[in-house]
């Protein structure tokens, strides 16, 4: 990995080289872990794609977050176990939304999820705030609007808050 990153932090790619930038960068194996940094702990966990991914859930004082990109969603919809880890009871959930039910039958092998199933996981593990991501790129902002409505319904009164993902989208985290 750290071969990798180096090919890709040089000149013409980066201005300077990794080797060049201030202080030590180093490269460690953190799949199916849990790292302390001070006050707060950020769980990684495996997640089913179409090649190794992985998820993350912070938690510190202030409440606690999930980010599950590239998850390949199950033909039965079932919740994994390192999914359904990072997402129980956590305050806001950033998950893989990129289909609807149709665009998901003809693209059910490319590693992502439907929104109604990011809200399936979102109800099931009792969470507050789910924030859709990983949006279609062929999909308008103004498909969105109507995609994210569409969720707020189906979600109702007693389910979670719903929100999409944007450019430069800033939230603040509280129990």
């Amino acid at each position: 990995m750290s071969e990798v990153i180096a090919e890709a932090i040089r000149p013409p790619l980066f201005p300077v080289a990794l080797a060049d930038l201030p202080g030590t960068v180093e490269f460690v194996d953190c799949t199916d872990s849990v790292v302390e940094f001070g006050a707060v702990t950020v769980t990684i966990r495996s997640v089913p794609h179409v090649g190794p991914t992985v998820g993350f859930r912070v938690d510190g004082a202030a409440g606690s977050v999930a980010y599950v990109s590239d998850h390949q969603q199950p033909a039965d919809r079932s919740i994994p176990a390192g999914v359904r880890e990072l997402c129980d009871g956590v305050d806001v959930l950033i998950h893989d939304a990129q289909y609807t039910d149709d665009e998901f039958a003809h693209r059910s092998h490319w590693g992502h999820s439907t929104y109604g199933y990011a809200l399936d996981i979102a109800r099931e593990c009792a969470v507050g705030t789910l924030v859709l991501f990983h949006h279609d790129p062929q999909r308008s902002d103004d498909e969105l609007d109507v995609l994210v409505d569409l969720v707020r319904e189906l979600a109702g009164d007693d389910g979670p808050r719903i929100d999409v993902a944007v450019e430069g989208m800033c939230m603040e985290v509280a129990t």
